[in-house]
């Protein structure tokens, strides 16, 4: 992973990859460390411009509200939320993310605890007409 300097990340940087969804990883107050090609190619972005960047600029409530204070956009339980993924021409789409707190092995003498973030696209269902 780019900021991690460690090697013990590097499988989960190749589990990422081969997943369906698109995939962040960020620390507790945000701060993306980490993000598949799956979703630099919904995002339409490149992968300096996404990493360093807050999480909270990239999701949004289904509002289009930004988290506030030092809140995650979403619940780190496993839960399922439906936000708002901003793009890279600034439009939105609707994706579902569930997130969940990963700690990585010691780091420098101490944990410092990390959030797995897994989303994809449901825009094709907001697309479709009701029948």
């Amino acid at each position: 992973m780019e900021t991690l300097e460690r090697n013990e990340w590097a499988d989960v940087a190749q589990l990422v990859e081969i997943t369906s969804d698109a995939v962040i990883i960020c620390e507790l107050d945000g701060t993306i460390l980490h993000v598949n090609n799956r979703l630099l190619g919904l995002m339409c972005e490149e992968r300096a411009d996404v990493i360093g960047g807050d999480v909270k600029d990239v999701l949004y409530s289904s509002s289009f509200e930004r988290a506030t204070e030092h809140r995650l956009p979403f619940e780190t339980d496993g839960s399922e939320n439906e936000l708002m993924l901003k793009l890279s021409d600034g439009s939105f789409i609707p994706v579902l993310v569930r997130a969940g707190s990963v700690t990585p092995p010691r780091i420098f003498g101490r944990r410092a605890p990390r959030v797995l973030v897994a989303l994809h696209s449901i825009e094709e269902q907001y697309s479709r007409p009701s029948t």
